[in-house]
């Protein structure tokens, strides 16, 4: 059941990931976080996630490294990944996709938006 699948958010604010976390719950989905790029990838490798939600301007370890991170590890590589950023210039939608996300949304973005997003990912997967 698609309602019963584990969602990472990875972001900085912590603002942003409450409103997220609050979406996903409300869908139904089971929600870890991570604040930086060193413990989302730890916390992928833990828990294999069906869907990443991703934000690329993290401290310390941005979200494209944790892309391709992601997409070299054997057990992670399949997983979904949905970018999400403040950078709204083409050649970081064009970095993320190239890092192996599946889809960029730019922030600020609409909620049912973000739902319908990771919904057809999750059903992909």
């Amino acid at each position: 059941m698609l309602q019963s699948q584990l969602i990472l958010i990875v972001d900085d604010d912590a603002d942003i990931r409450t409103i997220i976390r609050r979406l996903l719950r409300e869908l139904g989905y089971r929600v870890r976080e991570a604040a930086d790029g060193y413990s989302a990838f730890r916390l992928a490798r833990q828990l294999n996630p069906a869907l990443i939600v991703l934000d690329l301007g993290l401290p310390g370890q941005d979200g494209w490294t944790v892309a391709r991170e992601v997409r070299a590890d054997p057990v992670l590589e399949h997983t979904p990944i949905l970018a999400i950023t403040a950078y709204g210039s083409r050649a970081a939608f064009t970095a993320a996709r190239a890092a192996g996300c599946q889809e960029v949304m730019c922030k600020p973005f609409a909620l049912a938006t973000l739902a319908e997003i990771a919904g057809a990912l999750l059903a992909l997967n």
